[in-house]
């Protein structure tokens, strides 16, 4: 029988598939689990899927050191799992009934194994609130103890799960299809659905992201589920909604963009995400403030970090362009700018690029208009940049330069500041000073300034 990771908990107790154990009996039986699977190896684990579920259930009412206990028995059969498949895979061709053994095997170890660190973390959060709750009684001191205790105990489970996320790595690296029939992707999507589901809940905590170690395995387990396993649109979908409710993810997923273009070469990720915010409804993204501004930076440093990836779709942001969300505005023309700059300035780019760039800075030449200021502060800044950088084509550098002086009047100060300085870094730049005689100007200044005192 098939063993299907079901999308809830309670799904397995409608089935009937296994029977609850109260907390005493799941303190006793610790020891004949134990023996069990160190004898028969990881393969017995349906014959105690029921006792690790009924933790599951009865998590908060099992006492710590048992929960421990079973942490331990489950790390040691998923240690066992990586060394059985490894051999199974290099040794011998599977037999189907086997086939069918080792799947289950395999989808119920990594099932209890992300249940199980799902409970530790869960408890962990509790604990922490109520030490903080407690202890703020105490004072200044009291909280600092409380802090440095949760962190303690925060950097232990982190280098547990940081054990498990490498023998997660060792699982996916594998061939792992050969034990599906026919060995495609979307027949492995419980599974793979399962542990993409892990990997993202677990960097929604800050404390997680913060560990170097943890991040990066993280990125790596996003990239073969990616890769091998067919969860670009799944991952493409749950990026824009962990954007939406976690502002510390900005960043981090922002790398992940760059590790997974960069290392497994998978740039369809980042074009569906982008296609994902271009679809986004304008009136949406000026209500919810907060999960615009991800969306904005989340986009802008993608852009510096994978410009390679983003090119093919830029256009897809355009229609925001005409929203009414300044931030994402601000956004969309910042992810132009890098794509111009870091893809878009070479002097032999064929007639589609070069199209391409001629949209692109269109789009930044209207909206030095625009008619919020902090939008065309930064579209002069953006300008700015491609000065620096050298990126103004010779054909625009006299309509944006009639722009900016015409943004020296504007009503903002900060426009005319950010116009003064395009103009500045423009004339210290300008291809053609060599050409310019100062006599003729000086000229030109003391009759512009005859007139002004006439």
């Amino acid at each position: 029988m098939e063993f299907q990771v079901p999308l809830c908990r309670d799904d397995l107790l409608k089935e009937a598939q296994f029977a609850l154990s109260s907390p005493q009996k799941i303190s006793g039986k610790i020891n004949d689990v134990q023996s069990l699977l160190s004898d028969s190896g990881p393969k017995a684990i349906a014959e105690v899927f029921g006792f690790f579920f009924s933790l599951l259930r009865r998590f908060e009412n099992v006492a710590p050191g048992c929960r421990d206990s079973c942490w331990n028995i489950l790390v040691s059969a998923l240690e066992d799992l990586c060394r059985l498949l490894e051999e199974k895979f290099f040794m011998e061709q599977i037999a189907p009934e086997e086939k069918l053994e080792l799947r289950n095997t395999l989808k119920m170890v990594t099932y209890l194994m992300v249940e199980l660190m799902d409970e530790f973390e869960k408890d962990r959060t509790k604990s922490s609130i109520l030490k903080n709750f407690h202890q703020s009684k105490k004072g200044r001191k009291g909280k600092a103890t409380a802090a440095h205790q949760a962190m303690e105990g925060s950097l232990e489970l982190n280098e547990e799960l940081s054990h498990v996320l490498g023998l997660l790595l060792r699982l996916l690296a594998l061939d792992l299809e050969q034990l599906w029939n026919p060995p495609i992707a979307p027949m492995m999507e419980d599974f793979s659905s399962m542990l993409l589901g892990f990997v993202c809940k677990m960097l929604e905590n800050p404390l997680h992201v913060k560990h170097k170690q943890l991040k990066e395995q993280s990125f790596q387990l996003l990239g073969l589920l990616v890769k091998k396993y067919g969860q670009t649109l799944s991952l493409a979908l749950k990026v824009v909604q962990l954007l939406q409710l976690h502002e510390h993810l900005v960043a981090v997923l922002s790398q992940a963009m760059h590790t997974i273009v960069q290392e497994f070469g998978s740039t369809e990720l980042v074009a569906e995400i982008v296609r994902e915010l271009g679809g986004k409804d304008p009136k949406d993204l000026a209500m919810d403030t907060g999960g615009t501004r991800s969306y904005a930076t989340f986009l802008v440093e993608t852009a510096k970090l994978v410009p390679a990836a983003v090119l093919p779709v830029a256009s897809e942001l355009l229609p925001h362009l005409s929203g009414e969300s300044s931030t994402m505005r601000s956004g969309v023309l910042s992810v132009f700018g890098e794509v111009v700059s870091k893809r878009l300035s070479s002097q032999d780019m064929d007639g589609d690029s070069r199209a391409l760039r001629d949209k692109l800075l269109q789009c930044l030449q209207d909206h030095i208009q625009d008619v919020n200021a902090h939008v065309r502060v930064k579209t002069l800044q953006l300008w700015l940049a491609l000065c620096e950088e050298k990126a103004i084509p010779l054909t625009w550098q006299k309509a944006i330069i009639q722009m900016a002086i015409g943004r020296m009047v504007d009503k903002s100060s900060s426009v005319r500041k950010s116009a003064l300085h395009f103009l500045t870094s423009f004339m210290s730049r300008n291809p053609f000073a060599a050409k310019l005689d100062p006599e003729e100007f000086r000229v030109k200044l003391s009759v512009e300034e005859a007139h002004l005192k006439a």
